[in-house]
């Protein structure tokens, strides 16, 4: 749902307030715990949409690694009346996202642009192979996957028109 709207992962060197003159929702994407604290700064001069989206990226070389203590302290810091979320980046089991599921992820980035990898040793073919083994995931933890009109509804989308 998120790819039908108008989304932008923010990049520093462009100009914030240009996304909230033109009602887009950022999804923030964060590597390290300072860029946390930057985003919260930069809310406090810039009055983004709200809720709030954020999305947790680990394991890329030179950043937070890709471990459930570092998930934990990572998720510490964002607000808790923001959605968050994780990327499946350059993994090869389910391990982080099954760690942010459980911890109440609201979203789970998942694709061949972050992995290729079903499990350590089997690679996805296609991209709705790696949607069904979360999808799986999900519902094994008892909990649901949004559809799109939910997840229009948890990021203050309005309906699409007709």
């Amino acid at each position: 749902a998120l790819s039908e709207h108008k989304t932008l992962s923010i990049s520093w060197s462009h100009y914030p307030r240009q996304i909230t003159e033109r009602n887009i929702i950022p999804e923030f994407e964060v590597f390290e715990i300072g860029m946390i604290n930057n985003i919260l700064n930069l809310e406090d001069k810039i009055k983004f949409q709200k809720p709030m989206l954020f999305n947790i990226v680990l394991g890329h070389r030179g950043s937070t690694p890709a471990t459930v203590d570092a998930l934990i302290a990572l998720r510490s810091m964002i607000p808790r009346e923001a959605l968050w979320g994780i990327t499946h980046f350059g993994r090869r089991n389910f391990d982080i996202i099954a760690a942010a599921v459980a911890m109440g992820a609201s979203e789970v980035r998942i694709g061949f642009e972050d992995s290729y990898y079903l499990s350590v040793e089997e690679k996805a073919q296609h991209n709705y192979q790696q949607v069904t083994k979360l999808a799986t995931l999900i519902r094994s933890m008892d909990k649901k996957v949004a559809t799109p009109e939910i997840a229009r509804r948890m990021l203050s989308i309005p309906p699409r028109q007709q």
